[in-house]
């Protein structure tokens, strides 16, 4: 179907419902915000003085829109080397520029990706000092880690984020060609913070 004002280059979207141009009347839905079930598992081992116990989730066939990726591919990270040009025709980058065409902020399956994910939340490794004082019956000293590895496809910081990191709801709409509020957020990756690894030490005592 024709796209005004396109160059070579530029991306193709489908003419969805088949009046022979691309306009508001074909959007349709490319994605899943929602996993379809999510999942996790707390187990504790003991042996002698020591304990260990993990926790770990994730989620199963949930999509999210990289928008971060949206905004940063066209120019600003190293996919742009492999952008389209007269000479470099087999690929799925669009050309430099595309982005402020017309359709160039669309919302499209380019930038969709499986959001699945495996993640160790959180470790913890503990051991107890017996004691058996009149003050004191024992000391535990435990080191606790948080978010020590992921396992996922998604190409983002965190495949778990579902919001965008500002609210301008005018600055998303001009860029990206909708009226994406800031309260739809679920599917949506843009500029958001992924989650931080910690490491906690400590030690508690039993009277």
């Amino acid at each position: 179907a024709p796209q005004p004002n396109s160059k070579p280059g530029d991306p193709k979207f489908a003419d969805v419902n088949g009046d022979g141009t691309i306009n508001s009347a074909d959007r349709t839905i490319i994605g899943r915000g929602y996993p379809k079930f999510n999942f996790g598992m707390t187990n504790t081992f003991a042996y002698q003085n020591f304990d260990l116990t993990a926790f770990i989730y994730g989620n199963v066939g949930n999509d999210l829109l990289n928008m971060t990726r949206m905004n940063l591919e066209w120019k600003r990270t190293t996919e742009a080397l492999n952008r389209w040009t007269p000479t470099n025709t087999n690929t799925e980058i669009p050309r430099n520029g595309f982005y402020y065409m017309n359709y160039g902020g669309y919302i499209n399956d380019h930038f969709i990706e499986n959001a699945s994910f495996l993640r160790l939340r959180n470790l913890t490794l503990g051991y107890t000092i017996p004691l058996k004082t009149k003050a004191v019956q024992s000391i535990r000293v435990y080191g606790m880690a948080e978010n020590l590895f992921t396992i996922s496809n998604y190409s983002g910081w965190d495949p778990e984020v579902d919001t965008k990191g500002y609210e301008n709801d005018a600055l998303v709409k001009n860029r990206a060609g909708n009226n994406q509020s800031a309260n739809a957020g679920v599917g949506l990756d843009f500029n958001s913070y992924p989650s931080m690894r910690s490491f906690t030490f400590g030690v508690s005592a039993t009277f």
